[in-house]
């Protein structure tokens, strides 16, 4: 890696660290309230005293301060009166800058989420699904083809209508995750002839020279299809993917409920920090990013989308609902009634999966299993996540004048953070 890479990424980090007011060795001072510690106008520090900071503020002190990034149980949202119902917050957002989604919630591309049942309930319900890639070439492509001709209809829960993610041509919106291995040239064009709408490559280590080739040769081949690329979770990963063509940015090493990388590896950055910085280089690049993993509840998509995500991906959340794939097989306990009460959960680099895909004793898992409660109806869960994240919107009180309105953009730019201590984190969160 060159240090004109490294330069060019730290130009931008700096950008934005001057745009917020801030300077090195001033962050417990501006927390105490000294006046003129952050540099920040007289607006911000009586802002940041009375209601909090901008997560960016917290995210660039904490890290030249204390040499430490944040993660979901470090921060909580400094709620501002709110000047409009729940129900009026728009939580539409933008997957790549052509494609609309009427919710931000990608469902995971692992093996035990997403087949093309729960992905037509992610595009009915206005959001998206991304199909897993452990399956032969033809059959990934005929999931696809179940998705894009299944009828699109609206969904409607206890009298509330959510509107579906469409593709142009009026079907059904539907992601399809690859791999760098051989034989990727037929599993694309099958793919992309099955009318895909987005490719995912997806590696555990997406900061990687095969990589940066797989994408820039998509792009040239097939330059109309969107691509997204990952993981990473470095401002200097982002910063190379979309040199090399990327749409979309996945970021996250580690934090997922299935994930061991950090305890194989000992690597990975925490997922609130990862997701800030990553977006401040997406945004260079017109590109969008999608945090993945570490979501355990609404109020943490609320906080990963203020953080600079453009959409967030779910899986355990997910994989306990009757739709996720494979479900029926997957459950490992239940009731008198026969209900499911325990719903088997596994990485995508698990021990069970490296099983599936052939690989020998050899290869260390950095995923793990995991037995997760029912979860129940899928679109009911669907549909709680998304009230959740209307409250987070509503709670962050940010429609303030007419510019300003209750949406993820005005929570991206308007909501005010505080850093919270393990004791406060305890306080509210009921485990």
């Amino acid at each position: 890696m060159g240090d004109g890479i490294e330069e060019a990424v730290w130009d931008i980090l700096k950008e934005d660290q001057k745009a917020l007011g801030l300077t090195r060795g001033n962050f417990l001072a501006g927390l105490l309230g000294i006046s003129g510690a952050l540099h920040l106008t007289p607006e911000e520090q009586r802002r940041g005293a009375a209601r909090g900071f901008r997560l960016g503020q917290l995210a660039h002190l904490a890290a030249e301060n204390e040499q430490m990034a944040l993660t979901f149980d470090d921060i909580a949202g400094s709620p501002y009166r709110a000047l409009t119902s729940r129900q009026d917050a728009d939580v539409s957002t933008y997957l790549t800058n052509g494609i609309r989604l009427n919710m931000p919630i990608i469902s995971s591309n692992m093996e035990c989420v997403t087949g093309h049942e729960l992905a037509i309930a992610m595009a009915q319900m206005g959001g998206l699904g991304i199909l897993h890639q452990f399956s032969t070439p033809a059959e990934q492509a005929a999931e696809v083809y179940k998705v894009k001709k299944a009828n699109v209809e609206p969904k409607d829960i206890d009298g509330m209508n959510y509107p579906s993610s469409l593709a142009k041509d009026g079907h059904y919106l539907v992601a399809a995750a690859i791999g760098v291995r051989n034989g990727l040239e037929e599993r694309v064009k099958r793919l992309v002839d099955a009318g895909v709408d987005m490719l995912v490559v997806d590696i555990a280590h997406g900061h990687a020279d095969q990589m940066l080739h797989i994408v820039g040769k998509l792009k040239s081949v097939h330059p109309n299809v969107p691509v997204a690329a990952g993981n990473v979770a470095t401002p200097t990963g982002a910063y190379e993917l979309c040199e090399a063509g990327a749409d979309v940015i996945k970021v996250g090493v580690g934090p997922g409920a299935a994930c061991t990388t950090r305890i194989v590896t000992g690597y990975g950055i925490p997922q609130i920090t990862a997701i800030y910085e990553a977006s401040l280089i997406a945004n260079k690049y017109h590109a969008k990013v999608m945090a993945d993993g570490g979501i355990r509840n609404s109020g943490d998509i609320v906080k990963a989308l203020a953080a600079g995500a453009d959409t967030v991906m779910v899986g355990a959340l997910l994989a306990a609902t009757d739709r996720s794939n494979n479900f029926e097989s997957r459950i490992i306990k239940r009731d008198g009634k026969g209900n499911p009460i325990e719903i088997l959960y596994y990485g995508s680099a698990s021990e069970i999966s490296k099983y599936k895909q052939g690989r020998g004793n050899f290869d260390t898992p950095e995923g793990r299993k995991v037995l997760l409660t029912y979860g129940g109806d899928t679109y009911v869960a669907l549909a709680r996540m998304i009230t959740g994240i209307q409250s987070g919107i509503s709670y962050a009180g940010v429609r303030r004048d007419s510019e300003a309105i209750a949406n993820i953009f005005g929570l991206k730019t308007l909501s005010r953070w505080m850093r919270q201590s393990p004791a406060g984190f305890l306080e509210g969160s009921k485990t």
